[in-house]
């Protein structure tokens, strides 16, 4: 099971331009100082990238076959009272909460990194990351949003993979998709989310967390 290293990177994702970005990698620059920070965005928010991020375009990253099949399987799962929006429409913000993965994935084999850093990119990072590494250790990923998401430290590539492929068997699991739209009937201001493929990666395969 992989340890935390210090030498980990802390990677945010967001698409469309939000001006408190600014302010989540002055922060993140500030607790912790001599860790890549990473932002992996659209033209829109590249200029919020200050000195001391990197930013990596998605347009680099997409295109890999897993992406590509999601393209194909991906459908919008929706309560019919489910109005959140975010810059170009809702299905396209369904869409992103699943496609970030596959672009954090591609960034990951691209530059050989394993274990890594991610928070929301509204979260504000107030403490040295390194020195939480050794509260990680024997478990393979951090979760937060109430135990149901994939955030905070993340031990592997292999578990974003493992991740990653879950998605793509839930949205080619036709059974498992109903049980979704009935859900939906009953919780219409909901949508079928990454949160919710998520808890159910965990369900369908062991992984060891810890709640963060």
């Amino acid at each position: 099971m992989a340890e935390p290293l210090a030498e980990e990177p802390l990677c945010f994702i967001h698409y469309g331009p939000a001006d408190y970005l600014r302010w989540t990698f002055r922060c993140a620059l500030s607790s912790n100082p001599g860790k890549r920070v990473v932002l992996l965005g659209d033209e829109s928010n590249r200029r919020f990238a200050c000195q001391g991020v990197d930013f990596e375009a998605f347009e680099a990253l997409s295109g890999s076959d897993k992406e590509k099949e999601f393209e194909k399987v991906f459908r919008p799962i929706q309560g019919e009272r489910h109005r959140f929006n975010k810059v170009n429409g809702v299905e396209i913000w369904l869409k992103f909460v699943f496609r970030r993965w596959f672009l954090i994935e591609a960034f990951l084999e691209r530059e050989g990194l394993d274990s890594f850093w991610t928070f929301d990119s509204d979260t504000l990072s107030l403490c040295n990351l390194s020195s939480q590494a050794e509260r990680f250790r024997g478990f393979e990923a951090m979760t937060q949003c109430k135990d149901r998401c994939l955030n905070g430290w993340v031990g592997s590539r292999k578990l974003v993979s493992r991740y990653t492929q879950s998605i793509l068997d839930q949205f080619r699991d036709e059974e498992y998709l109903a049980s979704q739209v009935e859900r939906l009937k009953l919780n219409a201001g909901l949508a079928f989310n990454e949160m919710d493929a998520f808890s159910e990666f965990r369900h369908r395969e062991s992984v060891q967390t810890m709640h963060g």
